[in-house]
């Protein structure tokens, strides 16, 4: 019997979602037991797996896989985790396992990874179903490729615009309480758990937001997106935002119009709008 046993995952989500758990499970009918190490909450990502998960709270400054030298803010925590992962090991060559462990470090291209399709429209059948999903980012950045906000009093106007200009469309955000807004107008989703967010993106006609892990789960979840960002060469992965969007993480081929803008300089509601209206009409919104 074989055992896999990963590192702890660090990783940004949209790293994670692209260049990690789909590598997980292109290995994982290997091995009869899998055990991975991932931030709380992010059980759903590998359900399908069956994995042992073992669930951490680190915080710190996050560059693609790996926590930045000296940035991590609660290192008893990653000691705590180690040793729990530490425990599962002993425990599984105890039990006759012969164990493999890899680190949580390396890329994987879309080729050499397994994908399924996250979320499910009949899951939310007790609430509200929305037509469209966004993602409001707004979070410090902490490094120069990463997505840009976008300003509160923008998103304002684009709601407004969205509203005037797709009739009676329902909207809802999603993400963290602490990195996202809730704009005027749509109802608050943020802070709900991955699942539930999986399920209301798989249910939507259409999901939008600046550049953001969320953006990239809208992807796997199959639903068309708008997302804007900038045209910057992302070096550690060899491709730019716009091809990682239509193509370099998209593995299923999901519709997505990509608007760029200069770092700094966000793109109008009216451009946005635009771009939204031409998506709707062809998701029948």
């Amino acid at each position: 019997m074989r055992a896999l046993v990963t590192g702890v995952c660090v990783s940004e989500f949209g790293w994670e979602l692209l260049e990690w758990q789909g590598y997980l499970r292109s290995i994982s009918s290997s091995f009869a037991k899998i055990v991975i190490s991932s931030t709380d909450g992010l059980f759903p990502l590998y359900a399908d797996m069956h994995p042992i998960f073992i669930p951490h709270r680190i915080c710190g400054s996050r560059d693609c896989h790996r926590l930045r030298s000296g940035t991590i803010k609660n290192p008893d925590e990653l000691v705590r985790v180690r040793g729990e992962i530490d425990k599962v090991v002993k425990q599984l060559s105890f039990e006759g396992y012969k164990v493999k462990q890899i680190s949580a470090g390396a890329r994987y291209p879309i080729a050499s990874q397994k994908f399924v399709r996250y979320g499910c429209a009949q899951n939310i059948a007790s609430y509200d179903r929305f037509a469209i999903v966004i993602h409001a980012r707004n979070c410090q950045e902490n490094h120069p490729f990463g997505g840009s906000n976008y300003p509160e009093e923008l998103w304002d106007v684009l709601i407004a615009q969205m509203y005037r200009r797709l009739g009676g469309v329902t909207i809802a955000a999603i993400g963290t309480k602490e990195a996202s807004l809730a704009p005027r107008g749509v109802a608050d989703y943020r802070g709900v758990p991955l699942m539930e967010v999986m399920d209301l993106m798989a249910s939507a006609k259409l999901v939008i937001g600046p550049s953001s892990g969320p953006m990239h789960l809208a992807s796997l979840c199959g639903t068309p997106h708008v997302v804007w960002c900038t045209d910057k060469n992302q070096p550690a992965i060899a491709n730019t935002n716009y091809k990682r969007y239509t193509s370099a993480w998209n593995p299923f081929g999901t519709p997505v119009e990509v608007v760029l803008h200069r770092k700094g300089v966000p793109p109008s509601p009216n451009q946005l709008v635009e771009a939204i209206v031409r998506m709707s009409r062809i998701r029948g919104i």
